[in-house]
């Protein structure tokens, strides 16, 4: 494509960026990040505060479609957020496929780097001398990675787990009148997980014969994808000063086809004990959440922001896989573990944030936000820890030229502890895996965002 083309045909450029990054978010999306973090820079600024009612960047379509209306000029925002998670993980006790009592039991720790990246376009036009507006998002909604490592007693009930999202969104919303805007879209969603142990091979051989001395670890994974499709919609009502969002992104559904891979180490009687490679069925759910979110101008630099959130967690639990070919049986080895208590409740989501103006090339932001603990009776696992949380966030936005605005905030999230307790489902009778976990979660985790916003024109 020649330079000269892309001059004589202007809307030619931002396309070309976007598709040129989005090849980027397709290749990115693997990496991990955390479980419905913000999707981007300036919602981050807030603690998610303002996100259906204020209408900042092109980003906001996720939110709430209808604050699409709000913007007069194309544009398209290029952006990502860097999460740091850390978690410990403090083993009171655990067992082993005897169900013996391990002698000596330390405590196991997981720190993650991710990065989720996200690139939204909005195109206005008019349709009765009313603003109908067009958009794409694609982003990384919900990821999770947990990795306490293949040296600790944990490492038999669970080593790496991950579960990474890619979402393409493609939105629409008019303005039906001076006060009232609607917007809808559908969502393409890709999801991939995987989970990861060890498989303590001398023990098991130790209880079916004799001569077992020597054998190091084996390992077992169980990883599968799906496409899921889901929609969101939202309302935008504004006052002279106040503007009220009201919007819902719904529960996506992935019924995960996957394959469960076995390494014994070359040893030759692991096909006899069950461990051979299989393929299995399960399905995770994606929540959905419903938002009340309202923004105050109080000032013409001050604004006031406050969201309320519900979000199906509900609608999460139960990942049973069932397996299949070349044999249907849960085997003593198998991937498959009861998690004492672990299901889940819908949970709320309560922010307060601000947006100051502090000159007329700076902006400053900043949001408080408590999100209810999911898991019922306070019962998780390493690998979906559920808790309370607290984030706190700040924000700045630069106004770098008239066409390029750059935003960055960050947000620290507390979470409260998990107990964990985790046993061996093989329904082998006196014959199965007598494995378990029990100890208590801790986790913080800290965000870092970044965006980039080209108003086309």
């Amino acid at each position: 494509m020649s330079h000269s083309l892309l001059k004589r045909h202007t809307w030619l450029a931002p396309i070309t960026v976007f598709v040129a990054f989005s090849a980027f978010v397709l290749g990115a999306s693997h990496a991990s990040a955390s479980a419905l973090g913000p999707i981007s820079a300036s919602t981050m600024g807030t603690a998610g505060a303002g996100s259906a009612s204020m209408a900042s960047d092109a980003s906001n379509m996720h939110y709430n479609p209808a604050l699409m209306t709000q913007f007069r000029t194309k544009h398209l925002v290029i952006g990502g957020t860097v999460t740091f998670r850390s978690s410990d993980l403090s083993i009171d006790e655990a067992t082993d496929f005897n169900g013996d009592s391990f002698s000596s039991i330390d405590d196991a720790d997981s720190s993650t780097t991710q990065f989720a990246p996200s690139i939204f376009y909005l195109h206005p036009f008019e349709v009765k001398e009313r603003p109908l507006v067009i958009g794409l998002g694609i982003t990384t909604p919900y990821q999770i990675k947990q990795d306490f490592g293949d040296d600790e007693v944990s490492r038999y009930t669970t080593t790496e787990s991950k579960v990474n999202t890619l979402n393409i969104n493609p939105n629409i919303a008019y303005q039906l009148s001076q006060r009232l805007s609607v917007g809808a879209g559908f969502s393409v969603q890709y999801l991939s997980s995987e989970y990861n142990r060890a498989v303590d091979l001398e023990t098991i051989c130790k209880h079916f014969s004799s001569g077992c001395g020597g054998l190091t670890d084996g390992s077992v994974s169980e990883s599968g994808s799906n496409f899921g499709y889901g929609w969101n919609a939202g309302l935008l009502y504004q006052l002279q000063r106040t503007a009220i969002g009201l919007s819902y992104r719904s529960s996506i559904k992935h019924d995960i086809d996957g394959d469960v891979e076995y390494d014994t180490n070359n040893w030759d009687l692991g096909e006899r004990y069950g461990m051979v490679d299989k393929s299995f069925d399960s399905n995770i759910n994606v929540p959905g959440v419903a938002t009340l979110s309202v923004t105050h101008m109080m000032t013409p630099r001050l604004s006031l922001m406050a969201d309320v959130s519900y979000i199906g967690w509900s609608t999460f639990e139960n990942y049973n896989p069932v397996y299949s070919e070349p044999d249907s049986t849960v085997q003593p080895t198998d991937p498959h573990f009861n998690t004492q208590g672990e299901s889940w409740d819908d949970s709320f989501r309560f922010a307060v944030g601000t947006y100051y103006r502090l000159t007329e090339r700076f902006r400053l932001r900043g949001g408080v936000a408590y999100e209810t603990d999911p898991m019922r009776d306070d019962i998780g696992t390493p690998m979906q820890p559920g808790g309370s949380v607290v984030d706190l966030a700040a924000g700045i936005q630069f106004i770098l030229h008239p066409k390029w605005i750059l935003d960055a905030a960050y947000m620290f999230s507390i979470y409260s502890d998990t107990d964990i307790d985790m046993t061996s489902s093989s329904p082998n009778g006196g014959n199965g895996n007598k494995e378990s976990l029990e100890g208590e979660l801790s986790q913080q985790v800290s965000r870092l965002g970044l965006q980039l916003i080209w108003l086309v024109g």
